[in-house]
């Protein structure tokens, strides 16, 4: 790539007269301007230029970019100063027709009207820039800022506002004292904090105010601001948020030499007396040496962590507050800084004592050497050992530069470019050649070999070597701008004689160097358009056609922003989907509502780039579903509602509500869920947290709903503990007794109080390589899962399963033992979360879509609708047997989940993250740590610290706008549930007059498949206009001794109006062994106003009998308890009371199906579902024999029950 600048010297004259005229242009020729060139090709024939014209002082007043195709417009921005030479106005770009010359006539006016034009923004096209007005004064500081956009216009009420001032004794800051003495033993100083601050006088402090664009005159100063108070010395001492007249303060106190000492986040700062339990579990702490080097740092509710370093300065040993047993992680340097190898290091010695060694040594960096040593199972490592440490070393990164000597390399053939394949060739100085990395836990290593260009030296291939001599080889041929046109990657297995596999793709781009098409290849076969993007004049992606072929393409997904270029439409929520047109459609709402009118108790205008609103659809049903959302003074999500169509009023089907405390950590979460039907929505979970006394770390969580689905346990007591680093270390509220972690923090190892356990290996870059789920079961010796992760592609026991594209992913699928190809593509949101997946199904010649998620704003996933529903059930193989005939609705879109695609091991739904489902841990994968979507927290502290902010704090507590997919830090939405393999309809109950009964089921077995109800809920019999369906179902998943299940027998009765008037339920728990754990009735009853504890009442379902009988079933010899029942269903079907009860049934079944239809809700929701329901049970067999007290018999085939309570 070549930049040529040029600089135009003419009309130095025109300086004087520029200081008394800035609006004075001349002619292009004569203006002033630099121009950039950035060449595309060798010769420099085709570019693209940017061109920026100055005024007489030197200032930018237009800038251009233009390309050598004049088929593309050139974009102009026009900046404008006022009078003192401020810039005062900052325009948005216009697209003018191919030119570099300085455009005499762009104005105001003209940009106005060239958005008018668009007819995209309405009013909001008619204010253009940014502006920025100043302070009337010497020091001239900005006091106000305004976007583009009627609703960000300057003077309109939602400019972000700055103010400047002096603390005054009103702003009542604490002045912390600090006394820093040299601790002569240590050698290091330490600040000890006076217990009781005192007062800043007055006029001490700066004070900056910055209200945000949601700030409104009624706020006052009280919500929507920041107040940061520094010292005279630049040092900022308080950081003050108003959170609805709450004062939320964070103090920054420094030692004598200006090193940052303490911080005091708002939990911690407002208590009054400080101590040093306090400042341990809710503070941070920093020591120096007399370099001031940070020597010590505390985070909250860690132990102390030390840092070492050489005479460099650079950090040689670290000890995390997880490493306190003699462990240290070490870093070894060659002479020009270059990290050479790292690992750890075993030593009984103090911090002090390794910084003594290190200031004692003559030698601090290692070179390479001709000779070896052998560390951790790598034989040869080609380095000297001189620096410390010396010995007790377990190496776990080595890394090569300059050559490949004595790398073991081969030098691939299949490179597109002549690649540098001397392995002494002096060309390399500088650049990485080999990393050889640790699978920690083992003494086998991945190595890695970067190969480069001849004459340019630009990486242009990448080979990773397994053991087991598996590798993924990476090649790619570049542009001239060093953007790929093609790759190929080749794949073998380890330990395999599979084939290879190799994936080609190829890059298209425009000359403005935009991708414009991308195909796919796998092992020359079909050629697959991932994507064909269109941009508009202003380099917006406006349409992208994916999969299959350009001109025939699956999906055309369109995309619209507003005035400011943030995203707000994927594909029209407001049209009718279907699978020829579109499978999915999302909106985003920001300042403007939609049905705003309609709307006003649950939405306002947000404009400081908070989302107000979401809606969705998918082809499945075409039915509009959105949330409202409201937060709190400082971005905090409180609440989001849920409304399904267009009406005016919330269903709240869905609704999440959630309060905080100071310090950001969730205080209390209340879900509704499971049903989109009735007139009163479920509450799911209503969660109140607990924390140990004084810190971040929750203790416990108490669940008044009692109901299974969101969060789900019935424990008491201390639920979760924490170990030195602040990592969970067990969860009781499902039953894990030990987490085990590595120097990286990085879960090793979970382990179950019935001995089931989760293990996970990672790299020593902390990349996961494996997960092995092993399930115990009393008398049997189970198969462990295995997973292995190999840069992409995932295999299951050896099996490759699937491997990631750009779009989705390719799925593989084995069927008498012949391999099929399947690319899966992803519809995903604004915050990557996947949302519907969709395939072309080759047997029947029709796109299909696979799955749909939907999420709260947490990422629990939706029940009770498409969304978080797997659609059909996949064997070993992957491959569909269709066990439903579909959703009820009126969607295009065939739902049975279709042969050759899917995946049941693609769960990478949140933030586009692995979904851990296994064993009930139901937690994701946000490599650098875990996160529970029931409990919105974080399962290890945050890596990057937000002073403000507890360290297991998710998403700045504001999940609708930023992600967290590295599980480091929250991400901008505008920056760049789990598929369990089974069916189930979501269906809770069904509304019959006055009451509605349902069976609601789960368990927290292995792979998420356990407990789920593979066939509805359905009725037995119906005793008139006010009788409850009196079922009771077994499901034939029932975990064994896979997992803890929860059974729910539930009644709600409504008054003539609909109104929910009481809630009764009977809830019990069977152990993994078949104990009963627990049992309890509950009744509740609506005053009108709130919900109330009704009088306790007898049993109606006689669910202890019936859990007794299931937990026999499952703890049992199962083939004696079937052939008992077998037996007496033999003997009773041919009775003469069998045969009438069974006759009885038929014509109740017939009765039912026919009541359900007239029904609105029910015939237009669940209608199909009944249906078919009921002539499944219809095939089943039935007896009321009285000496099984009361139990219908179990079918042989199918593991299944009813149960019939006649004195109901």
């Amino acid at each position: 790539m070549s930049i040529i600048i040029k600089i135009n010297p003419m009309r130095k004259l025109l300086l004087l007269f520029s200081l008394f005229s800035v609006n004075a242009f001349a002619q292009t020729k004569t203006e002033n301007y630099t121009m950039e060139t950035v060449c595309l090709n060798a010769n420099c024939t085709e570019k693209i230029q940017t061109i920026k014209y100055l005024d007489g002082l030197g200032r930018e007043i237009q800038s251009i970019s233009n390309t050598f195709n004049p088929n593309l417009k050139a974009l102009v921005n026009l900046t404008e100063y006022d009078s003192l030479g401020r810039q005062a106005r900052e325009y948005l770009p216009m697209a003018v027709s191919s030119t570099l010359e300085f455009q005499p006539g762009l104005n105001e006016s003209a940009v106005k009207g060239y958005y008018n034009g668009l007819n995209l923004y309405g009013t909001d096209a008619n204010y253009v820039y940014a502006e920025t007005k100043f302070e009337n004064n010497p020091l001239q500081r900005k006091i106000k800022t305004s976007a583009p956009g009627e609703s960000w216009k300057m003077d309109g009420g939602h400019e972000i506002r700055y103010e400047y001032a002096l603390n005054s004794n009103s702003d009542a800051v604490k002045k912390f004292e600090l006394t820093t003495s040299y601790n002569t033993t240590e050698k290091i100083y330490i600040s000890t904090l006076t217990a009781t601050p005192t007062m800043y006088a007055a006029n001490m402090l700066y004070k900056n105010v910055t209200k945000n664009e949601n700030w409104k005159s009624s706020d006052g100063n009280t919500n929507n601001l920041t107040e940061q108070y520094s010292d005279k010395e630049g040092h900022i001492v308080l950081e003050r948020k108003l959170n609805n007249g709450t004062t939320l303060n964070t103090y920054y106190i420094y030692d004598v030499y200006g090193n940052l000492a303490y911080v005091l986040p708002p939990l911690l700062s407002e208590k009054g007396t400080i101590t040093t339990t306090l400042l341990n579990n809710l503070g941070y702490q920093y020591r120096y040496d007399s370099r001031n080097r940070l020597v010590q740092k505390m985070e909250p509710g860690k132990l102390w962590e030390s840092i070492v370093y050489d005479k460099n300065d650079r950090v040689v040993y670290t000890q995390s507050a997880n490493q306190t047993n003699q462990e240290w992680s070490f870093i070894k340097y060659d002479k020009y800084g270059r990290v050479v190898y790292s690992g750890l290091h075993t030593s009984s010695a103090t911090r002090l004592a390794l910084q003594n060694e290190l200031n004692g040594s003559t030698v601090n960096f290692e070179q390479k050497s001709t000779g070896s040593f052998q560390n951790n199972g790598l034989n040869n490592i080609y380095y000297t050992n001189a620096a410390f440490p010396k010995t007790n070393m377990t190496v776990l990164i080595v890394n090569y530069y300059d050559t490949y000597e004595n790398t073991g390399v081969t030098f691939p053939t299949a490179a597109y470019h002549t690649i540098v394949n001397d392995p002494s060739s002096k060309k390399l100085k500088g650049l990485g050649t080999t990393s050889f990395v640790n699978i920690l836990g083992t003494t086998t290593w991945n190595k890695t070999y970067n190969f480069y260009e001849q004459d340019y030296l630009r990486s242009v291939a990448t080979e990773i070597h397994y053991p087991g001599n598996g590798y993924t080889k990476s090649f790619f041929k570049l542009n001239y701008v060093d953007q790929p046109t093609d790759s190929k990657v080749v794949h073998k297995r380890p330990n395999s004689s599979e084939a290879e596999r190799i994936i080609e793709e190829h890059f298209n781009y425009d000359d403005l160097l935009r991708l414009t098409k991308h195909t796919h290849q796998v092992n020359s076969g079909k050629l697959e358009t991932l994507a064909v993007n269109t941009y508009d004049d202003l380099g917006r992606l406006t349409s992208k056609k994916v999969g299959n072929t350009e001109v025939n393409p699956l999906q055309t997904i369109d995309y619209k922003y507003n005035i400011r270029g943030w995203m707000t439409d994927l594909n029209n929520v407001d049209a009718s989907l279907s699978d020829a047109t579109k499978l999915f459609a999302f909106k985003i709402s920001y300042d403007q509502l939609k049905y705003g009118s309609r709307r006003a108790a649950t939405a306002t205008g947000l404009y400081n780039g908070n989302i107000s609103q979401t809606f969705w659809k998918s082809s499945s049903n075409n039915t509009l579903r959105s949330y409202d959302y409201s937060y709190d003074g400082i971005n905090q999500l409180t609440d989001a509602i849920f409304y399904k169509g267009t009406g005016i009023y919330a269903k709240n089907y869905y609704n999440e509500n959630i309060t905080y405390d100071h310090n950001g950590n969730i205080t209390t979460l209340q879900r509704n869920g499971d049903t989109e039907s009735g007139s009163t929505p479920i509450v799911i979970d209503n969660l109140r947290y607990t924390y140990s006394s004084n810190t971040n770390k929750l203790s416990a969580v108490t669940d008044s709903s009692a109901h299974p689905s969101g969060f789900s346990s019935n424990k008491t007591g201390v639920l979760y503990e924490y170990d030195a680093a602040g990592n969970l270390k067990k969860d009781r509220s499902k039953d894990i007794i030990e987490i085990k972690y590595n120097h990286l923090n990085l879960a090793t190892e979970v382990i179950w109080l019935n001995g089931s356990t989760i293990t996970f290996v990672y790299d020593a870059t902390g990349k996961k390589v494996q997960k092995q789920v092993s399930k115990t079961n009393p008398g049997s010796n189970p198969v462990p899962v295995r997973t292995d992760y190999l840069n992409g592609f995932q295999y299951k026991n050896g099996s490759l399963q699937f491997f990631p594209t750009a779009e989705g992913y390719v799925n593989v699928i084995v069927k008498d033992n012949n391999e099929k190809l399947s690319y899966v593509y992803n519809y995903k949101d604004h915050l990557g979360n996947t949302r519907v997946s969709y395939a072309w199904d080759e047997n029947e010649n029709k796109l299909k879509t696979i799955e749909e998620n939907h999420y709260y704003p947490y990422g629990l996933q939706h029940n009770g609708y498409q969304g978080g529903r797997a659609i059909g059930e996949l064997d070993e193989g992957g491959i569909s047997y269709p066990k439903a005939k579909g959703i009820p609705g009126n969607g295009g879109v065939e739902q049975n989940f279709i042969n050759y695609s899917g995946n049941q091991s693609y769960a990478y739904h949140y933030n586009g993250n692995e979904f851990q489902s296994e064993l009930g841990m139901n937690w994701y994968d946000m490599n650098l740590r875990m996160y529970d979507p029931a409990l919105a927290r974080w399962m290890v502290q945050d890596p990057v610290i937000h002073y403000t902010k507890s360290t297991y704090n998710a998403f700045d507590n504001n999940p609708v706008y930023f992600a967290d997919p590295s599980g480091a830090d929250a991400e901008n939405s505008s920056d760049g549930g789990s598929d369990s393999g089974q069916i189930w309809s979501g269906l809770g109950g069904i509304m019959l007059n006055s009451y509605e009964a349902t069976v609601i089921y789960s368990a927290s077995g292995y792979g998420g498949n356990a407990g789920r109800d593979n066939d509805n809920p359905t009725p037995k019999d119906k005793k008139g206009n006010n009788s409850v369906f009196e079922h009771k179902y077994i499901p034939d998943n029932l975990s064994k001794t896979a997992g803890t299940d929860y059974i729910s027998l539930d009644i709600y009765t409504r008054d003539n109006n609909g109104q929910l008037t009481s809630i009764y339920s009977e809830q019990a728990t069977i152990g993994r062994t078949g104990e009963i754990e627990s049992f309890s009735t509950k009744t509740m009853v609506f005053d009108g106003k709130k919900w109330i504890s009704g009088d306790p009442k007898n049993q109606l379902f006689f669910i202890k009998e019936y859990v007794d009988l299931a937990s026999k079933f499952k703890a049992a010899d199962t083939s004696s308890i079937l052939q008992y029942y077998s037996q007496k269903n033999y003997n009773y079907q041919n009775s003469s009371e069998g045969k009438t009860r069974i006759a009885t049934f038929n014509a109740a079944k017939t009765s039912i199906s026919a009541a359900a239809k007239k029904i609105p809700v029910v015939g237009t929701i669940i209608g199909g579902v009944l249906s078919n329901s009921l002539d499944k049970i219809d095939a089943r067999n039935f007896i009321n024999d009285k000496s099984l007290g009361n139990f219908h018999e179990y079918d042989n085939k199918r593991q299944t029950g009813f149960i019939i309570n006649k004195n109901f």
